[in-house]
């Protein structure tokens, strides 16, 4: 599952649309536990720079030989991608819309549920007796329409699109159509348990704004990165007092990444320089408006530094 959410979500290293509209059909699997939802439209964000400069870099020989097996590329073949989350790790469940006709999958078939096909995802090679709650599968509802997560979470979207998705959390619903189509990537989230304060990378400087997001309720995440990078973070704290220490909190990480950047790589203060912090009552928002140039900047200094260990990233456990 791990390996096929680092492809779809690539563009961000993890990060949040596809539209003001979440899809009718797609929304009808959202299993009812589902505390948060990411959406991309992949079609658009395939064709931002960021994107392309970041797919170049990625080497994932095991879905290259997936996608030969069996002709069927998350990469290429997504347009529009839904993720809903409970409020636990590993255990999301993506759905696509794109054009999908893969070939031999009579070879990876794992097991039949409520009429549909589960296969085996491109981590997890079929073992006799099929892999299982635990591990990772996909199921293709048609030619256009996919289905990909932990196997029980598969057959939990299946049950409910079976049902016509009618436990489907409303308010996330809600507040995701209400974000516009001018960002290719967004997230909602209730409770604790957010996409914001699980995804979001810490900086090599050590500054976590994913503490920031585990203290908000009501979280929601826009982003366009069609020149440059031009996002905006938000969420409602319990009291506007609470906001306000928080909201002083992340321009504190604000100002130590500043005061974090190396002598010799000045151009990263423009990247601080870009980021806003601003109080609304109960409400946190965090902006961020980085130009092209200095994106283009960054990810050649990636390209040029030396690879690193690759750390499990931070959980947070289950409310």
């Amino acid at each position: 599952m791990r390996l096929l959410l680092i492809v779809l979500l690539t563009a961000m290293g993890a990060p949040a649309v596809w539209a003001a509209r979440v899809d009718a059909l797609l929304a009808k699997f959202i299993p009812a536990d589902t505390v948060s939802l990411m959406g991309a439209r992949m079609d658009q964000l395939r064709q931002t720079p960021l994107y392309v400069k970041m797919m170049a870099q990625q080497k994932l020989p095991q879905l290259d030989q997936f996608a030969r097996e069996t002709g069927f590329d998350p990469r290429t073949d997504v347009q529009e991608l839904l993720v809903a989350s409970p409020a636990e790790p590993d255990a999301s469940v993506v759905m696509a819309h794109g054009s999908f006709h893969p070939i031999h999958l009579e070879k990876i078939q794992v097991e039949k549920f409520e009429g549909y096909n589960i296969y085996a995802g491109p981590e997890h090679p079929v073992r006799p007796g099929g892999v299982g709650n635990g591990k990772s599968g996909f199921v293709l509802i048609d030619a256009s329409t996919a289905v990909a997560g932990p196997v029980d979470r598969v057959k939990r979207a299946i049950s409910q699109y079976k049902g016509g998705g009618k436990t489907v959390p409303k308010d996330l619903l809600d507040r995701a159509r209400a974000i516009g189509d001018e960002y290719q990537i967004w997230a909602v989230s209730q409770g604790g348990w957010n996409f914001l304060s699980t995804q979001l990378p810490q900086t090599g400087s050590g500054v976590n704004f994913g503490k920031i997001f585990q203290n908000l309720d009501r979280t929601v995440f826009e982003a366009d990165l069609r020149n440059g990078l031009k996002a905006a973070a938000m969420g409602d704290c319990k009291t506007s007092e609470d906001a306000k220490n928080l909201s002083d909190g992340a321009r504190g990480l604000v100002g130590f990444g500043r005061l974090s950047v190396p002598d010799n790589q000045p151009e990263l203060l423009k990247l601080w320089d870009a980021i806003q912090v601003a109080q609304n009552d109960r409400q946190i928002v965090i902006r961020a408006d980085i130009p092209q140039n200095l994106i283009d900047q960054l990810v050649a200094m990636f390209q040029a530094a030396p690879p690193r260990a690759v750390r499990p990233p931070h959980r947070m456990k289950p409310l």
